[in-house]
């Protein structure tokens, strides 16, 4: 191994370590990381990625990866076969190895992994998190129903048309009123083949080595607006999924876009059905049958979708992701998601007393 090669992948493992002792450091002083991170360097980032990457008319994540398969390709026949040793060989390979692992690290945190360390939104708005009680939950249920009943009969036969630009105006707007920063534009991409990701039980994840919310090919329609304004969230920074629910909601339901409602109430309403169920079944039940038949084909349609992916490689995913959010600093791992109906309550609850003040 030459002395160049070798000093530039100390260079990476000393750039990856570092980031990580400074990603410890954050945790410990959160104001540090929403205002020169969060208010200061991510604004850049991601004005620095919309202005580049997101110009593509193709994603991106097409183009990392082919660039990646080049260089593996490029320096496997590089590779010099009359190493003097076995020793040196695989103390090669391992070095380089640790430089690409510290340097994918390092790089995550600083294009946006260091988001976790900030401030969470709830508690820059200070909404509690009370756990919903049985009677809230089948209340929660009727004002969702209400909502779908409402929504479906108004809905356009397709949502294709400038869906991205609506659904992104929407939630920008909704996290400029939290004074929560969001600049620039981030794309939604759509990744081919589908499966890729549907196969791990993922309907859409944020790229920070893109800067790109993705969605898998061949979701259902009515599923996609809240999916685009969840992963938007993310791509602005908002790292915990409940609170990326509740500004998806919110952005969906107060833009007056009838698409956009009826998804957002179509996902609130699968996060409360199953604590219902528990709460109250003949009541939760009774709502169900309440619905317009076509929001009871539309849910079918989304429980068949999805069924098809249902096995061990799912659940092996979401054992991972339970296990990525955690190591993140998100105690709750994947029922972080399931905090979204108690967070949207309390939102409510403070609006009105914003509004009684």
């Amino acid at each position: 191994m030459s002395a160049s090669r070798q000093s530039r992948r100390l260079g990476w493992i000393v750039f990856g370590l570092g980031m990580i002792a400074l990603r410890v450091v954050m945790v410990w002083v959160p104001g540090f990381a929403e205002e020169l991170y969060g208010r200061g360097v991510f604004p850049l980032i991601r004005l620095g990625m919309d202005n580049s990457l997101g110009l593509l008319p193709f994603p991106a994540v097409y183009l990392l990866t082919v660039l990646l398969l080049f260089a593996i390709v490029r320096r496997l026949r590089k590779r010099n076969r009359n190493i003097h040793s076995l020793l040196r060989r695989f103390t090669g390979m391992g070095l380089g190895l640790a430089a690409f692992l510290s340097a994918l690290a390092g790089l995550f945190l600083v294009l946006w992994g260091f988001n976790y360390a900030r401030i969470p939104l709830r508690h820059q708005l200070a909404l509690p998190l009370d756990p919903l009680e049985e009677k809230a939950v089948i209340h929660e249920l009727e004002r969702a129903a209400a909502g779908l009943n409402k929504w479906v009969e108004m809905k356009p036969a397709s949502t294709k048309t400038g869906l991205e630009k609506r659904v992104r105006a929407a939630v920008k707007t909704t996290l400029q009123e939290m004074d929560w920063p969001a600049v620039g534009s981030p794309r939604v991409r759509t990744l081919y083949p589908g499966v890729v990701l549907k196969a791990f039980g993922v309907s859409g994840v944020y790229n920070p080595f893109t800067g790109a919310a993705t969605l898998p090919a061949g979701l259902p329609a009515v599923s996609r607006p809240f999916l685009m304004a969840h992963e938007l969230a993310h791509a602005w920074g908002v790292t915990d999924e409940g609170e990326a629910n509740l500004v998806a909601f919110l952005a969906c339901t107060r833009s007056a876009d009838a698409a956009l409602a009826y998804s957002a109430h179509l996902a609130w309403w699968d996060y409360l059905y199953g604590p219902a169920l528990r709460a109250d079944h003949d009541a939760a039940v009774a709502l169900q049958k309440r619905l317009d038949a076509v929001v009871r084909t539309d849910q079918e349609s989304l429980r068949m979708h999805w069924q098809r992916y249902r096995g061990r490689l799912m659940s092996a995913a979401r054992h991972v992701n339970h296990l990525y959010l955690r190591s993140q600093g998100v105690s709750a791992g994947v029922l972080s998601y399931d905090s979204f109906p108690a967070l949207l309550r309390a939102w409510r609850r403070s609006a009105a007393k914003g509004v009684s003040g």
